[in-house]
């Protein structure tokens, strides 16, 4: 299933600078859960995007091989990641072209709400070496913002009303879900935080899907960026006295940081050839 299409350049872009890079803490989670104590001769991140989970991965394998849609993320990665051990290759996830059995872990961040699963699957299930395993992760911003209440009736007040979320699915998958061969080990919840200046913040939340698909309808980013900028300064400029953490008491406007929540979760699959 290709994604919505958005400004492909804008948002790789986007994708490359303005991620907060959590992608290690799913990672060291990966780890610890399967007992990896030697890295994976080469591994496989779907969806790769910019280039945040593939390197995230990179931590698992002596080789990664990252793969999207886009031909303008994987420019970005080709750019990004020259070095060796890593390799980009523009495919859909329903057509993976690489070797067969060269792959032994493979990731997908952020993926599944956009794929069909039983071709994704099938095309995986060639690649993957027999006891391959398959994490499928995903992490989303929350209306948390520890300390300060007011960040929630921002969320639901004004930022849902003014960009509601685009329709995609929202399925959890189940062993149903898989096709022969596979096996659900285990799926578990995850919870994380970031740290954002308002100017980082700002800038991340120009890439959500919410706020792309309302430039794509044809609203100005100059006009969205200031909307933003306009509802949320008092939020990071006001001091502790109003409830706001600590860390930002004393801090100049521009580099105050205030702490936001994400939920996600984290699936492993194995393959049994």
């Amino acid at each position: 299933m290709e994604p919505v299409s958005f400004d492909r350049r804008r948002i790789a872009l986007g994708y490359a600078s303005d991620r907060p890079y959590l992608h290690p803490a799913v990672i060291r989670k990966i780890r610890m859960d399967n007992q990896i104590d030697a890295p994976f001769p080469r591994g496989l991140d779907i969806g790769c995007g910019a280039g945040l989970s593939t390197r995230a991965l990179k931590d698992l394998c002596r080789e990664v091989t990252g793969i999207d849609s886009s031909a303008e993320m994987i420019r970005m990665c080709e750019a990004l990641y020259p070095q060796e051990g890593y390799l980009f290759r523009q495919c859909s996830a329903e057509q993976i072209d690489l070797p067969a059995d060269s792959c032994q872990i493979a990731t997908a961040a952020g993926v599944v709400n956009w794929v069909e699963e039983a071709p994704f699957l099938t095309a995986l299930k060639r690649v993957l070496t027999n006891q391959g395993l398959l994490c499928v992760y995903d992490f989303w911003i929350t209306e948390e913002m520890p300390g300060c209440p007011r960040y929630r009736d921002w969320w639901y007040g004004q930022y849902l009303p003014r960009f509601p979320k685009p329709p995609r699915k929202e399925n959890r998958w189940t062993k149903e879900t898989l096709i022969d061969g596979y096996s659900m080990e285990g799926q578990y919840g995850l919870k994380l935080s970031w740290d954002f200046t308002l100017d980082a913040f700002i800038r991340f939340m120009m890439i959500q899907s919410n706020v792309n698909r309302q430039i794509e309808n044809g609203q100005s980013p100059e006009e969205i960026r200031a909307w933003f900028q306009n509802s949320l300064s008092s939020l990071w400029t006001d001091d502790t006295k109003k409830g706001l953490p600590a860390k930002a008491a004393n801090a100049s406007p521009a580099s105050a940081k205030r702490t936001l929540v994400f939920d996600g979760y984290v699936w492993y699959i194995r393959l049994r050839k």
